[in-house]
């Protein structure tokens, strides 16, 4: 289903999503940290994930990586799909409410 990666891709916090097979790679923008492999914009995510999801993906800088087993049920890969975007939603509130308020949000 190809409808929750293009909502993933459409987070003012997204900049570009590929889905190949099983797996999910979603580039953020890097923010203070900057972008590329320096950037530790997608460990942030990465440990939401763990933590309110038991979801577990991995980080490499600016990218988040998340696969699922060719043998996944459908259903579960879109458990997973709603998962990365509200987490990826919920950082950029919080991003945008940091910028409100003048201070740096995390």
């Amino acid at each position: 289903n190809e409808d929750p990666v293009r909502a993933i891709s459409m987070l003012p916090n997204v900049k570009g999503v590929t889905a190949i097979g099983c797996v999910l790679a979603v580039e953020v923008h890097g923010g203070a940290g900057g972008e590329g492999y320096s950037s530790g914009a997608a460990k942030e995510i990465v440990l939401k994930l763990r933590a309110s999801h038991n979801i577990h993906a991995r980080p490499l800088g600016n990218v988040l990586y998340l696969m699922c087993a060719p043998t996944t049920h459908p259903d579960r890969c879109l458990d997973l799909l709603r998962a990365v975007y509200r987490e990826l939603s919920a950082a950029n509130q919080a991003a945008e409410a940091g910028w409100l308020w003048g201070t740096d949000a995390k």
